[in-house]
This record gives structure tokens, sequence and C-alpha cells, in this order.
């Protein structure tokens, strides 16, 4: 999960320049105002949703946005009997097996699959160089972010003094245009004085 779609791009652009793979971003800032309330469920069996504690609340619509009101039931049994009734639903069951809206099931294996989602972060594939170069980018990125805040700021504050300065400037060009408008009927007078002179 990623606030918005620039840091997305940073995370991919990393994982590109530092050959590791590929993955898959949820935008915090795209997950929408959905409607995460209870629901009525058949048999009255949870939702996968309903069994999630994000440790903040601004990660619950990223889990709902992925899972939606999919079920969980008991066994295969039960997920048959709620999955097909009056309204189609997606159902997971406690051993792994996942019934899709389409009908169609996916599971397997010997064993129940454990949740990968857990409360503690699996560390076992960062190596320090890794959090390194994260420590490193993030520096970059808060120096530039400071960068780009008081260069915003200067230009806010020279907008603001031009927008100050504007009635006075303005109030110039009139006096001026004024002046120019007096000084050139006294030329015209000046010049017709000349004439007269002339003359006498």
């Amino acid at each position: 999960m990623v606030d918005n779609v620039e840091t997305g791009q940073k995370c991919i652009e990393y994982l590109r320049k530092n050959n590791l793979g590929r993955a898959v971003f949820t935008l915090l800032d795209q997950t929408g105002n959905k409607d995460m309330g209870r629901i009525q469920t058949p048999e009255n069996v949870p939702r996968l949703f309903d069994l999630v504690r994000p440790k903040e609340a601004r990660f619950a619509a990223a889990f709902y946005s992925v899972m939606q009101d999919t079920l969980v039931a008991d066994n295969v049994q039960q997920a048959n009997r709620i999955a097909y009734g009056r309204r189609r639903w997606r159902v997971v069951t406690l051993d792994g097996k996942l019934i899709e809206k389409s009908g169609a099931m996916t599971g397997g294996g010997s064993r129940p699959q454990r949740g990968a989602m857990s409360s503690t972060f699996k560390r076992d594939d960062i190596s320090p160089e890794m959090v390194a170069n994260l420590e490193r980018e993030r520096d970059k990125l808060d120096k530039e972010l400071r960068s780009l805040l008081d260069k915003r700021r200067t230009s806010e504050r020279n907008l603001s003094e031009k927008k100050e300065n504007l009635p006075r400037m303005q109030m110039d060009v009139e006096k001026l245009d004024m002046e120019l408008k007096s000084l050139d009927k006294r030329k015209t007078d000046t010049r017709k004085r000349l004439v007269e002179l002339r003359y006498v």
C-alpha cells in the first residue's frame, strides 16, 4: 500500500533500478469512499474483511478494495451452500479453498493454507544494504521536497508583494499619463506662442 500515484511510481522505479522484481501497489488515495459497514450474510458467516484488523484505520479501504464481500466458510460443504444461493457470493474456506462468483474453485494441497497476512513484518528478505539504499532515497526525496516547498513559499511571497504593489503602480501609471498629456498641451501652446511672436 502506498499513499498516491507519485509514491507508487517511485517504488516501481526503485524496484526496476535495483532489479528487485515486480510488485502490485494499492493506492490509498484511489480506494474511494466505499460503504464498508457490516452486512447480512447467509448462515451469518463472517466476511473476510471483518476479520482483518488494520494497524491504522486509513488502510481499511485498501483491504476492502481487494477482499470486497468475500465470505469465510468452515468447510467446502458450507461454502457450496452459501456461494450459490439467490445471490452469488465469493467464499473462502478455513482450509484455503476459494469459490469465485463465476463458480470456479481453486485450492488444493494436503495442509491448511495459513494466512499470508500477519501483524508481524517478515524481514527475511531484507538486507542492510536495501535498508541503507531506502534511507538514502528517503533523505534525497526529503531534501527535494524541502527545496520545492522553499521555492513555492518564495514564489507565493513574490506574488503577494506584486499584488500589494499593483494598485500603487496603476496609480503611478495614471499620474504619469496625466503629466504626459499636460506636457503635450504645454508643448502645443508654446509652439502657437512662438508662431504669434514671429509675426508681431
